[in-house]
């Protein structure tokens, strides 16, 4: 290529590059987002659901639910959206001013997870029921905490053709995928100097220079860091829907010592 571009994670992505995932294409103005939803994707067979085709009320769902959430937690970052509605194969976010960051806000799937209804309809109490239902390259086949989750490769997986160096093939290129639960960074770090795992992510830059000698046959990406982590408090919940009481923990919290 050009090299104009560097195409790293978190880094700026040229809006001509943006591929959609469920959205095939996309028209935004300040009035409205909509999304024309892909046909031919489906959701995977698991415990509470058969196989069957994503739709755009599924995405409407989806993202209504994400928003009433939202609206508790943290309003002033989808304060610029109205409504959402699904007509047809197309979802259309109504919104009361153009906000910059829209797809940010409700455009990026690991920010705004699409879920199907039965999933809400099952009423499931425990995240940790081993329910696995998506659309991705990978279905989850089992769970075990603290331990590892299991997938394989979905044969039903939308996107799997892919062009490379001018020749077609089906992907994954694995058939399996498991990511093991390593609680000791000593231990992840030895995993992945000894190949027992394959990729790790966010490796502490303390062991950069040890496994750039140690293993020359490792690739190690540099991404641009930045990220910011918080706890968000229920407050459609007791206490913390008394606003009094959100003061008081403010107060009495040292946050320097958290600096």
């Amino acid at each position: 290529g050009t090299n104009e571009y560097a195409f790293q994670s978190q880094e700026f992505m040229p809006e001509q590059y943006v591929k959609g995932k469920l959205a095939k294409s996309w028209e935004v103005s300040p009035e409205r987002i909509v999304y024309h939803i892909r046909s031919g994707i489906m959701w995977n067979e698991c415990p509470i659901m058969e196989s069957r085709e994503l739709t755009a009320y599924d995405v409407a769902l989806a993202l209504n639910r994400f928003l009433a959430g939202m609206r508790i937690r943290w309003p002033a970052r989808i304060a610029f959206i109205d409504s959402v509605t699904a007509e047809g194969d197309t979802v259309v976010v109504e919104t009361n001013s153009y906000h910059p960051d829209w797809h940010m806000h409700i455009g990026w799937g690991h920010l705004v997870p699409i879920y199907p209804p039965e999933l809400v309809e099952a009423d499931i109490d425990d995240w940790r029921s081993h329910v696995g239902v998506g659309t991705g390259p990978f279905i989850l086949t089992e769970y075990v905490e603290a331990s590892s989750a299991n997938y394989v490769k979905n044969p039903d997986w939308w996107d799997k053709k892919k062009i490379i160096n001018g020749k077609e093939y089906d992907t994954p290129f694995v058939d399996t995928l498991v990511l093991p639960w390593i609680a000791d960074e000593s231990t992840q770090i030895a995993a992945l100097r000894t190949g027992r795992i394959d990729w790790m992510y966010n490796v502490p830059l303390m062991y950069r220079d040890t496994l750039e000698q140690t293993c020359p046959g490792l690739l190690l990406v540099p991404i641009p860091g930045g990220n910011v982590r918080f706890v968000d408090l229920r407050c459609d919940h007791e206490p913390f829907d008394d606003v009094n009481v959100r003061r008081a923990l403010m107060i009495g919290t040292d946050i320097e010592s958290i600096i």
